[in-house]
């Protein structure tokens, strides 16, 4: 959790830095706000708590909100960050292509655009912090494959779980990665798969 404030901070004080004019700002003006777009999830809460934490510490007007892994509330979400005027999005994007075109019309109004967990196509962002999904998965399968050679035999059946509904294309790569690692086992059956 540390490691992930850490990150957090990062990337709010990479936003200080990305909305930063070149003159140098008069000493009353207000710091820049930062909108943020949530899906609900433990994972996104503790992420909420560490940018409340960067936030309060840098003096940056942070706005919260949940898109409740809905793709039009998303959308709503960072239009209305739009017409708010805030300096920065930092969001995790539901989708690489859906987000995409609400997130350009951001960048289009001078929002930076910074993304986490996730990304979008092109290059909307000004900079993100992603995780390999697919390697993940490998490296899931690694630990997994290493078990089931030295505890079961190299034998076992697996049913896996995926997270489809809440993020398809990231739960597809980190299911894929870890098939392709622990498939390699001739004793291994995957005999069911659960959303």
């Amino acid at each position: 959790m540390k490691l992930r404030r850490w990150t957090i901070a990062a990337v709010l004080g990479l936003v200080a830095l990305s909305c930063g004019d070149q003159q140098e700002a008069p000493a009353e003006k207000k710091l820049k706000k930062a909108g943020i777009v949530y899906k609900e999830e433990q994972f996104f809460r503790l992420n909420q708590f560490g940018m409340q934490d960067a936030a309060d510490k840098a003096s940056v007007e942070l706005l919260l909100a949940n898109s409740a892994n809905k793709p039009d509330k998303e959308i709503q979400l960072v239009n209305t960050y739009i017409a708010r005027g805030v300096d920065a999005i930092v969001i995790s994007p539901l989708s690489a292509k859906a987000s995409a075109t609400a997130l350009q019309r951001a960048k289009d109004a001078g929002i930076a655009v910074v993304t986490y967990n996730t990304t979008v196509e092109g290059d909307i962002p000004v900079a993100y912090i992603e995780s390999d999904q697919g390697d993940l998965g490998r490296q899931t399968g690694l630990l997994a494959r290493r078990y089931i050679e030295e505890q079961l035999g190299g034998q076992a059946k697996i049913a896996t779980l995926a997270f489809k509904s809440q993020l398809a294309e990231q739960s597809d790569a980190r299911r894929n990665g870890f098939v392709e690692v622990v498939g390699q086992l001739p004793g291994v059956e995957f005999v069911a798969e659960q959303d």
